[in-house]
């Protein structure tokens, strides 16, 4: 349902949490290389595993092409 929305954003950012749990995958490896260069992603539940699926907590993830 959002992956038209995110390969059109420039900028997403993702905040669903859940406390005590791991976070909900929502934007798939997928969805992310569908991305134009130069576009980010903010995942601030990188903490507890991330919204988006190549999330590290403490590092990036680029794609280069």
């Amino acid at each position: 349902m959002i992956n038209k929305h995110v390969a059109d954003a420039d900028l997403a950012i993702t905040t669903a949490a859940v406390q005590g749990k791991k976070s909900p995958v929502l934007v798939t490896k997928e969805m992310v290389e569908t991305m134009k260069m130069g576009s980010v992603i903010v995942d601030l539940a990188a903490e507890s595993g991330g919204n988006c699926a190549p999330t590290e907590a403490g590092k990036q993830y680029i794609i280069m092409e």
